[in-house]
């Protein structure tokens, strides 16, 4: 599914936004997904949110993605809140921070 919302609030149309969960998330109790959402500068890196969550722990986390490689030794703890509404938006702009942080801001 492709999530362009937080992108036009943040002002950030330089970016490439795709959220692949949804809230069905909030009542499992056991995933580990790669892939769960992707954010991609004008130059093709960005950040890979892997969601995961064992049934005890929280170990979700955003990765830094340089072309399609994953950077495993490069990453941020983030856990989604599905309580909130606007839990896609907090994600993605907590994504594109992390992409400003580790590449630069384009502007």
């Amino acid at each position: 599914m492709y999530f362009d919302a937080p992108v036009k609030m943040k002002g950030k149309e330089k970016y490439f936004c795709e959220v692949n969960v949804d809230d069905s998330y909030a009542d499992m109790n056991h995933y580990d997904e790669w892939g769960a959402a992707y954010v991609f500068n004008r130059d093709g890196n960005g950040a890979e949110y892997n969601i995961c969550y064992d049934g005890r722990n929280e170990c979700s986390a955003i990765y830094k993605l340089e072309g399609q490689d994953t950077d495993t030794s490069t990453y941020e703890h983030y856990e989604i809140d599905f309580s909130m509404d606007d839990w896609k938006e907090r994600l993605i702009n907590r994504m594109i921070e992390c992409v400003e942080e580790w590449f630069g801001d384009e502007d």
